[in-house]
């Protein structure tokens, strides 16, 4: 009997932020094909957090199933159970995001948390033995291929996930040398800050297989002096081309045509202006066009796109309906999404999933980082979309832009869409045949 291959999924999905757990869903559909005519027999391992993937209401009859990976603290807390030690922590996620909010508490325990995990690791490297970690060293014995998907959080703004994984990563090869690292749909940056440089560099040293979303992330991989086997393929999200495209097929059916309109909530943003010059073209438009169709991309914990969209509405004169992904289900709301007329927004996944559901769509970003996302990824799929900066927001250039967007020849760039996912899932096949089955 063959044994059982495990891939461990890891990512920022899980956070009530849509576009990273469309990246999840999206994998989840790939391994649950590449199963089918293949060796099969896979473990899918996922992170847990807030578990947001779960109220995407997933069909399991098309996506791979998967389990929860232990967690590390969880895995202490036990055996602090059995040798009767009344003290317990939180989740090591939940102590990560607590020092990001400054929480004194949160620091304390990760100290005493990594105080026992490395007393651990000594006691496993000397005499191969633990007395706290062992269900956790068990669990990295076992993976084959730590997998990071798409998602641009290799970034001086994600200073704490950049030396968390250099760390997680140091100590699964330590346990496990022969463990592989791949990413795929990775967003570089940016990165300025020397210290993140150097931990990114020694991180991804270790990779056998990169894939990066757009070329300026290529770029900055070439400029580190790496030489490690990559490609830029685009985001993962693309491995979902062949369900947007049968959900585009029905695009007539039960809905109205509207505006889409989609606002991130983001701290670099301002939204106040623009959704005045907004709300002043939509004004001027046909009834149809002045139909708005709000699409939420978060709520809390994570972005909290719904409070902000609920109170954009709430200033509108006309009613507005909200789409909310984690009421309606992923497929339903890339459904809604797909009979737009017309798209403006702010978030990166939005613009990208309008891009490949073919509806003419206006991406609009802030400073660098949304920069680097929509003018490198979204150009990945389609070198004509109309992207522009916030400050550049008026009426008069959104009618330009839009009018842009609709005279692109939306059937060229399916057809060019296709043959990047048939490449990419070419490239992806060929990699987890290689990484698993063929050594």
């Amino acid at each position: 009997m063959v044994a059982k291959k495990v891939v461990y999924l890891r990512g920022a999905y899980n956070l009530f932020n849509f576009g990273d757990d469309l990246a999840l869903i999206a994998w989840l559909a790939f391994l649950y094909d590449f199963q089918k005519p293949g060796p099969g027999n896979l473990g899918i391992f996922i992170e847990k957090r807030f578990r947001s993937v779960a109220l995407l209401k997933i069909a399991q009859n098309e996506m791979a199933e998967y389990s929860e990976a232990p967690d590390i603290a969880e895995c202490i807390n036990e055996q602090f159970i059995k040798f009767c030690i009344p003290i317990r922590f939180p989740s090591a996620f939940s102590l990560i995001r607590g020092i990001k909010k400054g929480r004194i508490l949160s620091l304390i325990g990760s100290f005493f948390l990594s105080f026992i995990i490395l007393f651990d690791l000594t006691c496993y490297q000397l005499f191969r033995k633990c007395f706290f970690i062992g269900k956790h060293i068990d669990f990295i014995k076992r993976i084959d291929v730590v997998h990071y998907i798409g998602g641009g959080y290799f970034t001086d703004w994600w200073r704490l996930f950049v030396s968390g994984e250099f760390l997680v990563i140091l100590f699964y090869r330590i346990v496990n040398p022969h463990l592989r690292i791949a990413g795929t749909g990775l967003g570089i940056g940016p990165l300025k800050k020397k210290l993140n440089i150097f931990l990114f560099k020694t991180f991804v040293k270790r990779f056998c297989f990169l894939s990066l979303r757009e070329e300026q992330s290529s770029d900055f991989i070439e400029a580190l002096g790496l030489k490690i086997n990559k490609a830029t393929l685009g985001d993962d999200v693309l491995l979902l081309f062949p369900y947007f495209q049968k959900l585009k097929e029905f695009e007539n059916l039960g809905a109205c045509p509207h505006t889409a309109l989609n606002f991130k909530d983001f701290f670099e943003h301002d939204y106040r202006l623009a959704g005045e010059q907004i709300d002043r073209y939509l004004a001027g438009q046909a009834p149809s066009s002045a139909r708005i169709e709000y699409y939420c991309f978060g709520r809390k914990p994570g972005p909290d796109d719904f409070s902000l969209t609920a109170l954009l509405k709430d200033n509108r004169s006309q009613p507005a309906i909200i789409h909310d992904p984690y009421e309606e289900g992923w497929l339903q709301f890339v459904g809604n999404l797909s009979r737009a007329q017309e798209a403006i927004g702010f978030a990166y996944h939005f613009g990208m999933i309008a891009t490949i559901l073919r509806v003419p769509v206006v991406s609009i970003y802030s400073k660098d980082y949304y920069k680097q996302k929509l003018m490198g990824g979204i150009k990945q799929l389609n070198r004509q979309a109309v992207i522009f900066s916030i400050d550049d927001v008026s009426t008069g250039r959104l009618s330009e832009a839009l009018n842009t967007a609709r005279a692109i020849d939306q059937n060229k760039i399916r057809d060019d869409m296709e043959t990047k996912y048939k490449a990419m899932k070419f490239q992806y096949t060929s990699f987890y045949n290689g990484v698993l089955f063929l050594d």
